[in-house]
């Protein structure tokens, strides 16, 4: 008597074969996405939908998948396309003692590598960090806006017209004023 095997098991068998049908189909997502980002998701729909799955051989099954695998690359694509894809700069916020003020701590880009999950997460944090920026008193709003333009102190003191040190005492408070605010915002939002 044949045993039917459970559909976690099928699913961990024919992983491989889904993420060769998704890097195939999904080559145009595969730069937001990778193919076993993809095969995961495919597997939580399958999962999903284990009420509505009948075993009826591998070659169903194999069938099964890839039709929920093309649904789910529809779903992503249209998803991609509605977003601009425009993320703008990423910010990366550091923070160091006073005396290291030059190298140590600021509001800078963040590189520009996209991975996988990295496009989506990057997006998230952009907003995030807009709105963190405009939580901010407007002094500490244009220091971090400058900071984040490549601004030294000296410069953020003419800017501002204060001394070099006020200049510094001010960097520091709005760096951490934007960086508590980050902070609070990154724990409110839900995990995606």
């Amino acid at each position: 008597m044949n045993e039917v095997p459970s559909l976690e098991a099928l699913l961990v068998r024919h992983r491989e074969v889904l993420v060769r049908y998704l890097g195939r189909k999904g080559s145009g997502l595969l730069k937001f996405e990778g193919a076993e980002d993809l095969a995961q998701a495919v597997h939580m729909k399958a999962i999903n939908a284990k009420d509505r799955f009948e075993y009826r051989g591998e070659e169903a099954f194999i069938g099964w998948i890839c039709t929920l695998g093309r649904q789910h690359i529809a779903d992503r694509n249209a998803y991609w396309k509605a977003q601009k894809r425009n993320a703008g700069p990423m910010l990366r916020i550091t923070y160091g003692n006073p005396s290291t003020l030059g190298g140590g701590a600021g509001v800078s880009p963040a590189a520009e590598q996209r991975g996988p999950t990295t496009f989506a997460g990057v997006r998230e944090q952009v907003e995030l960090a807009a709105r963190a920026i405009a939580t901010l008193p407007p002094r500490d709003a244009q220091i971090v806006d400058l900071i984040r333009g490549g601004a030294d102190v000296e410069a953020v003191a003419e800017t501002l017209g204060v001394s070099y040190a006020a200049a510094q005492r001010a960097r520091l408070r709005a760096i951490e004023r934007f960086r508590k605010a980050f902070e609070l915002l990154t724990r409110r939002s839900p995990p995606a």
